[in-house]
């Protein structure tokens, strides 16, 4: 009988939308072979708490904090706002997670139940080990480390007024768990000694694991054998990040990048867009927002190359990898390879600030064959280094080599008919929506999420809605934002989905206008969360909402 882990984390960890989530399902789908693996997350909302099946062996059981979800934003609000405009506030929830859902005895509960017959528990972030060591006080604790969260949190939370001190707590934060798990996982060996220089730990009880990707051999596209997206542009560069400030900043400069070569069209996608909001673009600029997998594809297979001029921030770029395994080739800084066996002209070309449009002119007049022979070389060095299995391989013979516990031999295949792209769309509820236009009320990440998979569906969606009365008129991804009125006084026959963490506030306003439940979907966080007439919710007081 194989041996059980859990793994606790932070945020929802499912569907896999950007890189943390990615991530997690490779990691952990790929030590399923050998071991059940429990991953436990937190959600917004009790409409979402259930046990998924990930894959075989692989398990998802998310808990849901509603009844803490607004001293959660109190804490965003009161806490975490910026320095030149205190109504301003970034969304980050990770200080409030060590704070005190240790406290909240449900979370306690089910760790410690879940955890019972386990041999190990790993803490995904540092944010969840005390709750881990409340509930679980003799169990063996790893932490896997994606970065060095210290180092993180200075970058990211720069421009807080608060920064200092909290920074300072995330450095507790981050050594208490450090000291007290009994192995650290982590992403590079720069992290490595980071960790050790910073808190102390000693080197033993840290094992460098890397990171890697799950390759889909069908996405492998040389340039030689591309076709031009548009021969308006000599070529077309992609840079894609979720966000983060040293991205934003990347982003900002591939902006002003953009003035100096007019004859190259930027597309920068993903939740980074929020950073860059009334910034002023030049025509060989797209922003977009969280983008759909057919249209990240799309743009992985057309652009000439990955541009990623990132200076800050730790761990290993997992997008680095895609880029790889599509045939993309990569200029990139060298921050930004960090961590990876690669080559400057053999895998990637590596440029800084001073250099870099001479980098990217040079590289339009490469031949095909040279561009090949670069994408070839990335391809190689990710197959041989950077698959997800190779990376648990680790772990598996970590655990044998230092007798942790046995596992049997036997690597059993992962089964899943699970397409993390759509399969948490209900197939329902898009049947329903392609029998009507709709709007969608949000455009925040969850409002240009939901968007970007409903094109895959082909669903008319005719505009945004959202009370803010500032964005009225604007557009976002092609879409005019109105405000709530325009869709009461002309087109209440339309559906309409809640995109916004704050449905619970939204959605009584909708019914106080005497709207029909029947029109009324929720998204959130990459899925539908239920639909009146269709009975999806799991009980009673979802219907209450």
């Amino acid at each position: 009988m194989a041996k059980k882990i859990v793994v606790v984390n932070s945020y929802k960890a499912f569907p896999p939308i950007h890189g943390g989530h990615i991530a997690m399902n490779g990691l952990y789908g790929n030590l399923a072979r050998w071991l059940d693996v429990e991953i436990v997350d937190f959600v917004d909302v009790n409409l979402m708490e259930k046990k998924r099946l990930i894959s075989s062996n692989f398990t998802q059981n998310s808990l849901y904090k509603d009844d803490i979800f607004d001293e959660e934003q109190n804490f965003v609000s009161h806490e975490m706002y910026y320095s030149d405009d205190a109504s301003k506030t970034f969304g980050d929830t990770s200080i409030f997670c060590d704070r005190n859902y240790k406290d909240v005895q449900r979370f306690v509960d089910e760790i410690k139940h879940v955890s019972e017959d386990a041999e190990l528990v790993i803490a995904e972030h540092p944010y969840t080990y005390k709750l881990i060591k409340k509930a679980c006080p003799d169990k063996r604790i790893w932490y896997r480390a994606q970065n060095v969260e210290y180092d993180y949190k200075i970058s990211t939370y720069s421009n807080l007024s608060e920064k200092d001190r909290l920074v300072k707590e995330v450095f507790d934060i981050e050594k208490e768990c450090c000291e007290g798990s009994s192995l650290i996982l982590t992403i590079t060996e720069s992290d490595k000694s980071r960790l050790v220089s910073l808190y102390g730990v000693s080197p033993e009880k840290i094992l460098t694991i890397s990171a890697g990707y799950d390759l889909v051999e069908s996405n492998f596209m040389l340039p030689s054998t591309r076709s031009k997206s548009s021969t308006l542009y000599d070529a077309q560069a992609f840079f894609l990040s979720s966000y983060a400030e040293p991205a934003v900043d990347a982003a900002k400069y591939i902006i002003d990048l953009a003035k100096k070569i007019p004859n190259v069209m930027f597309i920068i996608a993903g939740s980074i867009q929020r950073g860059l909001v009334d910034i002023e673009l030049t025509d060989n600029v797209i922003v977009e927002g969280i983008i759909s997998n057919k249209l990240k594809s799309e743009y992985l297979h057309t652009s000439d190359f990955a541009l990623n001029p990132i200076e800050g921030g730790s761990g290993l770029n997992i997008k680095m990898l895609e880029y790889f395994s599509y045939g993309l080739p990569v200029i990139t800084s060298e921050f930004g390879a960090r961590g990876l066996n690669i080559k400057d002209k053999e895998d990637v070309l590596i440029a800084n600030t001073n250099n870099l449009v001479a980098v990217i002119e040079e590289f339009i007049k490469y031949s095909t064959c040279e561009k090949d022979r670069l994408t070839k070389n990335a391809y190689n060095t990710l197959i041989n280094h950077y698959s997800w299995r190779s990376v648990a391989i680790k772990i598996i013979d970590y655990i044998r080599e230092n007798s942790i516990f046995n596992i049997e031999d036997i690597e059993r295949p992962v089964e899943s008919d699970f397409d993390p792209a759509y399969d948490y769309l209900d197939k329902r509820i898009i049947e329903r929506l392609c029998m009507k236009s709709c709007y969608i009320w949000g455009t925040g990440p969850n409002g240009t999420a939901c968007l970007n998979l409903l094109k895959n569906y082909n669903i008319n969606v005719k505009g945004f809605i959202d009370n803010d009365k500032s964005k009225t008129g604007k557009t976002l991804l092609g879409q005019t934002v109105s405000s709530p009125d325009v869709y009461f006084d002309g087109n209440r026959g339309d559906y309409i989905i809640i995109a916004s963490r704050f449905f619970h506030e939204i959605y009584p306003q909708i019914l106080n206008k005497g709207l029909d439940r029947s029109q009324i979907f929720i998204f959130l966080e990459g899925e539908f969360l239920f639909h009146d007439s269709l009975s999806i919710a799991s009980n009673e007081s979802s219907q209450s909402v």
